[in-house]
């Protein structure tokens, strides 16, 4: 039997807005390092050559939030390695500006044409009006 019971979801919640410095805040970076350790492999095992397709990350920012900045680096090693691609998504307002997640900026090697930016037109599907409509 555990010795400690699980904290609830209210538990955690509560935890991960707690003052830094705090049991609660130190508790929760335990927890959530603990986390990181189980979700790193299984993401990884996501990226595996000869997987269909690119991996697609969406709201990564929990990366930045949580200090995990080394395992989003892990994993694009990872698939320029010869794994499966990875797309991180990060939206944001200003596209000079390099991506970011948070406060924290992505790391990419701009030489390999790894940030690119996708235009209002193509996410507001802009681009769908003006494209050959098929044969009813």
């Amino acid at each position: 039997m555990d010795p400690q019971p699980k904290p609830t979801w209210a538990t955690i919640l509560k935890a991960d807005v707690a003052a830094p410095g705090s049991n609660s805040a130190m508790k929760f970076g335990e927890y959530a390092r603990t986390a990181w350790g189980l979700v790193e492999p299984r993401l990884g095992d996501l990226l595996a050559p000869g997987s269909p397709g690119p991996l697609l990350l969406v709201d990564g920012s929990v990366f930045a939030q949580y200090g995990v900045m080394d395992v989003l680096e892990r994993l694009a090693e990872r698939a320029r390695d010869g794994g499966r691609p990875l797309w991180l998504l990060c939206p944001q307002g200003d596209p000079a500006r390099g991506p970011r997640l948070g406060t924290a900026a992505v790391p990419f090697q701009a030489g390999l044409g790894e940030w690119i930016t996708i235009p209002d037109a193509w996410v507001t599907g802009a681009h769908l009006a003006t494209a050959p409509q098929p044969p009813h």
